[in-house]
């Protein structure tokens, strides 16, 4: 009687590990694509809602918040009553210098493989605003 086969063979192993190979080598840089246009998608998100918050701010003081200086995602926060999660991004907003309180800027910054920075104004939201004004935007 012959014994029954209870392995895999070199050949059938290494056969698997050409096409596991194949696979990852289309998939990973595919994966870093769909990463990089999620934060893309999420930094817009989230500037946006910034910007709604501070025409509300706009509405009820008749100046734009940070009147001065640049404020970080924790001051963002807590002046605008917002809970913007950083998720990789760094979240800044700063005045308006020539002109306190008339205007703002805020940002959204990665510096991870693809960094890239994402620009809000208080202009009317649009196809340029909030966009991608540095570095390779996915």
């Amino acid at each position: 009687k012959i014994p029954s086969q209870k392995a895999f063979t070199l050949m059938e192993i290494l056969v698997t590990e050409v096409i596991v190979g194949i696979i990852a080598d289309f998939s990973i840089p595919n994966y870093g694509k769909a990463v990089a246009q999620t934060r893309l998608q999420d930094a817009i998100i989230q500037l946006s809602a910034i910007r709604s918050a501070n025409q509300v701010y706009y509405a009820r003081t008749s100046s734009y918040w940070p009147s001065t200086g640049t404020g970080d995602v924790n001051v963002i926060n807590t002046s605008l009553s917002l809970n913007i999660i950083e998720n990789g991004l760094t979240y800044t907003c700063s005045a308006d210098g020539a002109n306190p309180g008339t205007a703002f800027e805020c940002f959204a910054t990665t510096t991870d493989d693809t960094p890239f920075t994402v620009t809000v104004t208080q202009a009317v939201l649009s196809a340029t605003n909030p966009q991608c004004t540095a570095g390779p935007c996915p």
